[in-house]
């Protein structure tokens, strides 16, 4: 690699071995991320310098969808008042969050706040922060992280950087297209950081030997390393929603595997089932019944922060649990308190967590028919909820009268799935192709 730097050289040798390795257990991509993968790998072998990889990740659409141009000061102004109000107590440290000057120009701005210092400020600066200040908010002395999908890093530089409780140990487990540009932009913005790529047990045992701060990057082929560290939360931002049902069911085995009591999800929720567009999955995130729901929020106010805003994100937190059997109960008292009431979608919301693994065929049938009523929507975890019905052994022992509302409830959902709106930027390859360059 005679063109390339020292950082870049490591980073693409890791890249490539992390490639090499062989598993036959990972879900195929979606044809959207099929042909970005392509497009990641053959950038990767031709990159030659951390200016290059960094401004291909975060001027490309693949990562945190930063505004590449300048806006007004004043909008800069609003996105800080929205931080604000949506994080009182953690208002003194905002000024302490900031781009680094390696982000790649005209997407960063010098900002002057009112009343506080000055900084380089950006779109995506102020998402990676609210989705950091809603975890410290939620639960105190987070210091050790899990990222399930971690894009180029960003979010790892501001954790371990945070003023109150710096992360002291942040693993990213992803693709091996994603980890090259997380090596690299890590290494130059946290230089004193010890960084480890796991590509193999013993790797995974020096990290845990070392006392920190600790980046470990961690390629999905390896993910059962990941089970070795302690961890006090698992988040995941953005990259559940645009996955298959497959890929996110298949993260959420590996979500049980941790050693994790905490899960924060921010993802796509209540896209309209005529307009999914790249949002495949009818859950994102799933998770099992040892996984109970404890905070969440819909039309999250960070949406403001986006430079297209074109679908609706829930912020949620899970707690582990060891009885899973309160969700039945929690979704048939919901039903007897909101009979007399409009469902909305953060009702669906609500519900479509308090599911068992067992269908309660009545509940679930009368709330789907109540949610089609009130709402002037369908969302596509309504379908899917519905199918779920439909497919249970449960549902085929239940009465006449019962399947009769559910196949009516269905058929109607369903023309409406199958006539939905194509996806022009993503139909094929060669308009994913022309949409991402």
């Amino acid at each position: 690699m005679p063109n390339k730097t020292p950082i870049i050289s490591l980073a693409t040798q890791r890249f490539k071995s992390a490639q090499a390795i062989k598993t036959t257990d990972l879900p195929p991509h979606s044809l959207l991320w099929g042909e970005v993968a392509k497009m990641h790998h053959d950038f990767i072998l031709s990159c030659e310098t951390e200016e290059q990889a960094i401004t291909f990740a975060q001027k490309s659409n693949y990562y945190d969808h930063r505004i590449k141009k300048h806006r007004p000061s004043f909008i800069y102004q609003y996105f800080e008042n929205v931080i604000y109000n949506m994080h009182p107590s953690k208002r003194d440290e905002l000024p302490a969050y900031a781009e680094t000057p390696v982000s790649s120009l005209g997407s960063v701005k010098l900002h002057n706040p009112m009343y506080k210092n000055t900084r380089l400020v950006s779109t995506s600066l102020y998402i990676h922060t609210s989705f950091i200040l809603s975890c410290l908010e939620y639960k105190k002395n987070i210091t050790r992280v899990c990222e399930l999908g971690g894009g180029y890093g960003d979010i790892a530089r501001l954790w371990m950087t945070t003023p109150s409780t710096p992360a002291n140990f942040h693993m990213i487990v992803d693709l091996p297209e994603s980890l090259f540009f997380a090596e690299v932009f890590l290494q130059i913005v946290l230089p004193k950081v010890k960084l480890f790529y796991l590509t193999s047990e013993k790797d995974a045992d020096a990290a845990a030997a070392e006392k920190g701060p600790v980046i470990v990057l961690c390629p999905v082929q390896l993910r059962h390393l990941s089970k070795r560290f302690e961890i006090d939360i698992v988040i995941n931002t953005l990259s559940l929603g645009e996955m298959t049902q497959e890929w996110v069911n298949f993260w959420s085995v590996w979500l049980n595997e941790q050693k994790a009591d905490t899960f924060y999800s921010s993802n796509a929720f209540g896209m309209e089932l005529d307009r999914m567009f790249e949002c495949e999955s009818w859950l994102s995130p799933t998770v099992t019944d040892n996984w109970i729901m404890t905070k969440y929020s819909l039309d999250h106010p960070y949406q403001v922060f986006w430079a297209e805003y074109t679908r609706r994100y829930a912020e949620i937190f899970f707690e582990r649990t060891k009885d899973g059997k309160a969700r039945t109960q929690t979704l048939k008292t919901f039903s007897d308190m909101r009979e007399n009431t409009k469902f909305t979608i953060n009702d669906i919301l609500y519900c479509v967590y308090n599911l068992g693994n067992t269908v309660d065929v009545a509940l679930e049938v009368k709330l789907v028919n109540k949610f089609l009523s009130d709402m002037t929507y369908i969302p596509k975890e309504l379908y899917f909820w519905s199918k779920r019905i439909l497919d249970s052994a449960e549902f085929k022992k239940t009465s006449p009268e019962i399947q009769k509302s559910m196949n009516a409830a269905f058929a109607k959902q369903d023309k409406l799935f199958k006539d939905q709106e194509p996806n022009v930027l993503f139909s094929n390859e060669k308009t994913i192709s022309e949409n991402l360059n």
